[in-house]
């Protein structure tokens, strides 16, 4: 069942996906709103390894792209930071060198973020 339009409707299409290792009990459902004519999707899963069901819902300007690509078995649109808020704190140095010759000191943490900390001149 699908909320839209103040009230609750039937999928018209349900999609059964296969398992991998995080995720089990995959099912896409989609819905043309009969009142307003939209195309919405919602994507239920159940998560292995914290033991419980997850739900994803698209925006409305992204379902039907969302729906394509899911169809076609493109994963990457469900591409997931690997790291947590748990270990955002921890950070590691970059040092990378410009073009113009300055040296540019990065702080990244494990979630990929990276922050400018210092611009040293190598003149």
């Amino acid at each position: 069942m699908i909320f839209c339009c103040g009230a609750y409707h039937r999928a018209d299409e349900t999609l059964l996906l296969p398992p991998d290792f995080r995720y089990k009990n995959k099912k896409l459902e989609i819905l043309t709103c009969p009142n307003c004519g939209c195309v919405k999707a919602e994507l239920t899963r159940f998560n292995i390894e914290k033991q419980k069901d997850e739900i994803y819902k698209p925006k409305r300007k992204k379902a039907k792209k969302f729906i394509e690509e899911i169809k076609k078995g493109n994963w990457k649109i469900f591409k997931e930071k690997y790291g947590t808020r748990g270990n955002a704190g921890f950070v590691y140095g970059i040092n990378i060198e410009s073009k113009t010759g300055e040296i540019l000191q990065y702080s990244v943490d494990f979630n990929g973020t990276k922050k400018l900390v210092k611009t040293i001149n190598a003149k």
